[in-house]
């Protein structure tokens, strides 16, 4: 059985169309479990009444006292029980097809207990006035295993990006359950650790996983709306409002904050910058990342902001936060060039094993319609890795 874990707090809206999605699914080897942390306890099952004589979907409802986002997937996570487990965004959505996919993995490569795979992007209506109207969704048909401890020194060193990310994460991605259990006995019974739980995930993957498959079809879509914290990476003001609620949610902090030099809270660039401070320290891992990569990363990250103004103020503070910290030597590096996220992605058509679509294809107003457009483009998932040229090497 696949669990698909839904995590929501207060975006009750978005979460139909991934539960419609996989709960069209005839098998009875997948359950969706949400785990609501609303404030509003019955919200979530207002919202989901239409699927409530369904026994694959589950509701762990919302506790007295908001939980942090680790807590909140952990207790999710508890309630699961499927021998392969995955966590997608409550805006997000996950082809129930990767179940197909996880039977011939198993029998092609039993010691692999961690699948990741390339994602599509969808942007929610209520987004796409201030960002590109144009994404692109992988469309390869290749798996392989990757080289673990390779990939988190690779993940170190950034290479010329605002965010090198999490890496192999049980967030758009799945771990066997035996991985899963295996984490769980080192850690005091969690399975997360840190509270940016989906690096946290993907980092201890590369870690210590047997085996790490990566896919080049895709198994899910993820979404990005005015509520979630992906709609608050090229916006300012939002970034500010997602950040000021973390901190009220989690008194524990941001991973690492006290080991980055400027202000955590400023870029998403340091944000990760910090956790993976924190990650190395931990784990006696002897990466070093240079500062000027970081400096280069906030400067990307800025660039895409999506308002002129906004741009300016989180330039002025970034650059405030870094001349009064021991990085000021590499101030004069910090040189971020607006570009508007609007003039992004011309392209249509297929270009480089990536379809370039409009995410209002055929006049779609969520993400369960744009998958519903372009997921018959999709090859297979049963035939990933076994027939014609595949191989999971």
């Amino acid at each position: 059985m696949l669990s698909i874990l839904i995590p929501t707090r207060n975006r009750q809206s978005y979460v139909v169309s991934a539960v419609r999605a996989a709960l069209e699914r005839k098998a009875n080897d997948i359950e969706v479990i949400i785990v609501d942390n609303s404030d509003d306890v019955n919200m979530i099952h207002a919202t989901l009444d239409e699927f409530k004589k369904d026994k694959r979907l589950r509701i762990v409802n919302s506790t007295d006292n908001t939980l942090s986002m680790r807590d909140n997937w952990e207790r999710g996570l508890n309630e699961s029980k499927g021998n392969w487990i995955s966590f997608i965004g409550d805006d997000d959505l996950l082809d129930p097809s990767l179940q197909d996919f996880l039977v011939v993995l198993e029998k092609n490569s039993p010691t692999t207990d961690v699948l990741t795979w390339e994602k599509g992007h969808y942007i929610w209506p209520d987004l796409a006035s201030e960002t590109s109207k144009v994404g692109s969704f992988p469309i390869g048909d290749e798996c392989k295993n990757l080289v673990g401890f390779k990939v988190l020194e690779i993940l170190y060193q950034w290479n010329n990006t605002r965010n090198p990310g999490s890496g192999p994460s049980i967030y758009h991605g799945a771990y066997k359950r035996e991985f899963i259990n295996k984490i769980k006995k080192l850690r005091n019974g969690k399975l997360f650790q840190y509270e940016a739980v989906d690096f946290d995930a993907g980092y201890t993957a590369l870690l210590l996983a047997s085996g790490v498959a990566m896919s080049k079809r895709s198994f899910s879509i993820m979404g990005s709306s005015a509520a979630s914290n992906s709609g608050g990476v090229n916006n300012y003001k939002r970034h500010k409002e997602r950040t000021k609620q973390w901190n009220t949610e989690t008194p524990r902090g941001l991973d690492g904050s006290s080991l980055c030099p400027v202000d955590v809270s400023l870029s998403i660039s340091t944000i990760v910058y910090a956790f993976q401070q924190a990650f190395a320290r931990d784990h006696n891992l002897n990466f070093q990342t240079d500062p000027k990569a970081i400096i280069n990363a906030m400067s990307i990250d800025i660039a895409y902001e999506s308002d002129r103004r906004q741009f300016e103020e989180k330039r002025k503070n970034i650059y405030d936060s870094l001349i009064r910290s021991e990085w000021k030597i590499y101030s004069d590096l910090f040189n971020p060039k607006f570009m508007s996220r609007q003039t992004l992605n011309p392209l249509r058509g297929i270009y480089r094993n990536r379809l370039y679509v409009s995410y209002s294809i055929n006049d779609a107003a969520n993400i369960y319609d744009f998958f519903k457009s372009i997921s018959w483009i999709f090859f297979s998932a049963e035939l990933v890795g076994r027939d014609y040229s595949v191989h999971i090497e």
